[in-house]
């Protein structure tokens, strides 16, 4: 079975499964060099036994020979013959470490660009969205910047594996044919040998020509790829089995607040099947990539864009699905890829109004309108940042507490006395005499 492809276009989503493929290319140059470190070992031991043999041939020459003949002229000696090829060998050894360090410094240049992308990133999507303006789009321009430098990063070391698979196949069999061609003429039965051998060895010559003549052309169709590459949009999606994938941060509930977690996400339109796994990047080692979770598949119900004032992050959306009760919200990387998601999901606009009919004639169980209903009231004075003590509020979904602290309750339950809790993302309140903490996008207020 053959290595997987590598494509420029991957780097730009840098899903796990591109990690994947990638790692596959590096565990198989450390498999190759292992096996040509040992391929010259072997040949070395062999070498130095054929060395013992001419030695044991020459002692037997000179026990047949009184003395030797030294001759006189201007001649070269084998030892000055034999010290210039070697100037010429320890050139080609030079150029083949250089080569080496180069793929190295390339795979370390990746490694560095895309563990510094990932930490901006993260820090970029924690920015609250009632920083001044000017502050925001420098720090959208900053980031664009260190993506654009990963994705280079990226599409170069992708550029030197590809190239380092491709010479392997003749720089290496080539220095082997030639050993192999050299050894058989150390024997007289040898000789025979290598007449049967010279059909293959042509063929096998006829080959290694042609992959060395087309090595330089596909390097400069690779070449002209990469930098069509770098020339594309940065908002460029390469053609997908989904209508949708990237990285999405979802919001998860913790016991002290909420926590935004970095997923990869899938979303086919036809089925309405949308994927998540958690994903995180390891550096360090010979091989790095994305150590991602076993992925959640859910039926998408409904999207929606989350408005900017309703939330302290920005490039946000909430999705309803039909295997896990409440809403789920996402944080999209940019503003564009919001939008993408939300074309791909068909996600609606939150309602400009909102009003307590609204949330009173509502049905309990479409959680469609419910849905529409939080985005109205967010949009709306009925906004769920008001804190005033004492007030009452409405369970939109139910919720089954993890602590002791929190408060289990059905869809539809009246909670009194509400107000603001300590902890972000939570409310205080009490429901049937008992006074605990409830997520505060639960609720609506009365």
């Amino acid at each position: 079975m053959g290595l997987p492809t590598l494509e420029f276009s991957d780097s730009y989503l840098d899903s796990p499964d591109f990690r994947e493929r990638l790692k596959c290319h590096e565990i198989e140059l450390d498999r190759t060099n292992k096996f040509i470190k040992e391929l010259i070992k072997d040949g070395n031991m062999l070498v130095g036994a054929l060395r013992n043999l001419s030695m044991a041939v020459q002692k037997f020459s000179h026990s047949l020979q009184d003395f030797q003949f030294e001759c006189i002229g201007d001649a070269e000696t084998d030892d000055e013959i034999n010290i210039a090829q070697s100037l010429k060998e320890f050139a080609r050894l030079l150029i083949t470490v250089e080569e080496e360090r180069r793929r190295l410094e390339g795979k370390k240049k990746f490694d560095k660009e895309s563990e510094k992308y990932y930490s901006i990133l993260e820090k970029h999507l924690n920015l609250s969205s009632k920083k001044k303006e000017a502050h925001l789009q420098e720090a959208d321009s900053i980031i664009d910047r260190e993506q654009q430098n990963f994705y280079n990063a990226s599409l170069e070391y992708i550029f030197k594996v590809q190239e380092v698979q491709e010479k392997k196949k003749f720089e290496f069999v080539e220095p082997l044919l030639a050993f192999l061609q050299g050894l058989f003429t150390f024997y007289h039965e040898g000789y025979e040998l290598a007449r049967e051998f010279t059909p293959y060895k042509e063929q096998l010559q006829f080959n290694l020509q042609n992959t060395r003549n087309n090595f330089e052309s596909t390097r400069q169709e690779m070449d002209r790829l990469m930098q069509r590459m770098k020339s594309a949009d940065q908002d460029y999606r390469p053609p997908s089995q989904w209508t949708m994938e990237g990285f999405l941060y979802v919001q998860e509930k913790r016991p002290l607040g909420f926590t935004w977690t970095r997923h990869y996400c899938t979303y086919d339109k036809s089925s309405k099947t949308f994927t998540m796994s958690a994903s995180e990047t390891k550096s360090g080692g010979k091989v790095n990539g994305l150590v991602s979770s076993t992925p959640e598949m859910f039926k998408l119900k409904m999207c929606i864009r989350r408005k900017t004032d309703s939330i302290d992050k920005r490039f946000c959306f909430d999705i309803e699905v039909i295997e896990r009760q409440g809403i789920i919200t996402l944080q999209a990387l940019s503003e564009a890829n919001r939008k993408q998601w939300l074309e791909a999901m068909d996600g609606k606009e939150p309602l400009s109004k909102a009003g307590e009919d609204t949330l009173s004639s509502m049905k309990l169980g479409n959680p469609a309108i419910l849905v529409a209903a939080r985005a109205q009231l967010f949009e709306s004075g009925g906004s769920l940042k008001q804190s005033t003590l004492g007030r009452q509020a409405k369970a939109m979904y139910s919720c089954k507490a993890e602590h002791s602290h929190e408060l289990s309750f059905p869809q539809g339950a009246i909670f009194t006395n509400v107000h603001r809790s300590v902890e972000p993302g939570w409310l205080k309140a009490t429901y049937e005499g008992k006074t605990g903490l409830v997520p505060e996008n639960y609720v609506v207020y009365l």
